[in-house]
């Protein structure tokens, strides 16, 4: 009876061992079970898999605060960003009230390429092949959360004030953009613009999308004529909303 019962002992020993390690391989690499399907909530933030400092191609970015408070939308719900975190690509992200850094891939080896950007909720999406790989999209996202930026608002103000005139030119969401020579785009309702080592700036309004250039030059495709403009430093173009 001695002997099997210190058999016994050593058994549920090396089973209380086991369950340890599981439990710490578990913890460790708990990021690694949830990444890429979903942004992971770590120390109170988003992060988790990949660690920041490395994003992947046309799957996650690195996102870091720079001033203000940003925030970043979870199953619905608004969570604050306060430090450098990697976030799955086409997380939607609030900086209305700051300025953020980002980081993506150029799919050139370990590359990246980095750019500012605030004013604004958006997505990011990145082409992961073909001609415009690497290419990183910012697109404005309208009506992401309550209270946030609408294109209702124009109609509901169109039709107290009784003429669409008188609210134009309301901007809902001012982007402002600057990259240090990367490949980036961003895109309102009505326009897109490609841009490399530019600073730029990009209004939803009303009455259309107003892209205005202070440093460098952009392209901007009208998305309702179907035509490419260069807007040079110091000019601006208005790609006008349906009539």
């Amino acid at each position: 009876m001695r002997g099997r019962g210190s058999r016994l002992g050593v058994a549920a020993l090396s089973t209380i061992m086991v369950l340890v390690l599981m439990a710490m391989v578990t913890t460790d690499t708990a990021w690694a079970r949830t990444w890429p399907n979903q942004p992971v909530i770590k120390d109170g933030g988003p992060g988790g898999g990949p660690p920041p400092g490395q994003p992947v191609l046309g799957r996650t970015e690195e996102v870091k605060p720079i001033k203000g408070k940003i925030f970043v939308i979870l199953n619905g719900t608004l969570v604050p960003l306060s430090t450098t975190a990697g976030l799955t690509t086409g997380t939607v992200i609030d900086s209305l009230h700051g300025t953020l850094q980002l980081t993506t891939a150029t799919g050139k080896g370990l590359a990246s390429q980095t750019g500012t950007f605030g004013g604004a909720v958006f997505k990011v999406t990145q082409a992961r092949s073909g001609p415009l790989k690497g290419l990183t999209t910012l697109t404005l996202v309208n009506n992401a959360f309550q209270g946030a930026p609408s294109f209702a608002s124009c109609t509901a103000q169109s039709a107290t004030a009784g003429s669409a005139a008188a609210v134009s030119n309301k901007v809902l969401q001012l982007l402002h953009a600057r990259d240090n020579h990367g490949k980036f785009r961003t895109r309102g309702r009505y326009a897109a613009a490609t841009t490399r080592g530019t600073a730029w700036s990009m209004a939803d309004r009303c009455d259309g999308t107003l892209t205005s250039v202070s440093r460098g030059s952009v392209t901007v495709n009208d998305l309702v004529r179907h035509k490419n403009v260069v807007v040079r430093a110091g000019h601006s173009y208005l790609a006008k909303a349906h009539k």
